[in-house]
């Protein structure tokens, strides 16, 4: 174990040098000034403490073969990018970050537990394959919609979810704990509350009663529709008919006018037939 914590320690690019604290297992650096992580080459590393430091990137960090924890509470960081290919990392720490998503952790096959409490995480989209994720702390983070942590189910293994103090818990109250295992039923443990089997069982009727009640508005809504539509049909047929009938109506209008002018049209030529018969010498 080497303490170096609580010191003015700001550049720790002797970490890279593989030939240096060939049988050192435990590294503390906490509390310091280290603003970047380098490549670190201690063959045997199992655990680095970062926690209380300045570090913005872990860009060039670019993972290790040996470590099985890794904290860096308290940092300057966005997000986790560089942090990869560490396949005997069991726990991350990052509280208190900036962080706001899960990018960069990629080929985390081992990692167990993720705390990233008080970062500014609002969405879960293109989650990362954590196929062993069991404990994840998103407590003081920006998550706003239920619907959200439903994404999380990608994480197959995971059974403890702590979103406490953030906005959706804050709007769901004492209903957050349902409203979660009605989107996601196999947690074990949420906000710290174990679930229990009357827990899943209520979730999943109040589920089912949710589902019931939408397949009715939806079927009310299909059967207004259909009235409106036929009542609609109705009032185009009543038009068409009424259309037809002026229709009809003028055409009648016209062929009675059409009779009437030919009809004195007839009469005026034989009135003139005669005048003109009168008139002949005789």
């Amino acid at each position: 174990t080497l303490n170096a914590s609580k010191n003015e320690v700001d550049k720790i690019e002797f970490l890279s040098d593989g030939t240096k604290l060939t049988f050192l297992q435990v590294l503390n650096l906490s509390n310091n000034k280290v603003r970047t992580v380098p490549p670190i080459a201690i063959v045997r590393l199992k655990r680095l403490n970062l926690n209380d430091n300045v570090v913005e990137s872990l860009k060039r960090f670019g993972g290790h073969p040996t470590v099985e924890c890794i904290e860096l509470r308290r940092n300057r960081l966005k997000n986790l990018s560089g942090l990869h290919s560490c396949p005997q990392l069991v726990e991350l720490y990052a509280a208190e970050n900036e962080i706001s998503d899960f990018s960069g952790l990629v080929n985390l096959t081992g990692l167990r537990k993720l705390n990233l409490r008080k970062n500014a995480i609002e969405r879960f989209t293109n989650l990362p394959q954590l196929p062993n994720l069991y404990y994840l702390n998103l407590r003081e983070n920006k998550v706003e919609n239920v619907k959200e942590i439903a994404r999380l189910k990608e994480l197959r293994s995971l059974g403890y979810l702590n979103v406490k103090a953030t906005p959706v818990e804050e709007t769901l109250g004492g209903e957050t704990k349902k409203e979660i295992l009605m989107v996601f039923n196999e947690l074990k443990v949420v906000n710290k509350e174990e679930v229990t089997q009357d827990d899943r069982k209520e979730a999943i009727q109040e589920l089912e009663e949710r589902i019931r009640q939408e397949e009715e508005r939806k079927k009310e809504e299909e059967e207004k529709l259909r009235e409106e539509e036929e009542e609609r049909k109705r009032i185009a047929a009543e038009e068409e008919a009424a259309r037809k009938a002026e229709e009809e109506e003028r055409r009648r209008e016209e062929e009675e006018r059409r009779k009437e002018e030919e009809a004195k049209a007839a009469e005026e030529a034989a009135l003139k037939a005669q005048e003109q018969a009168d008139n002949q010498p005789g």
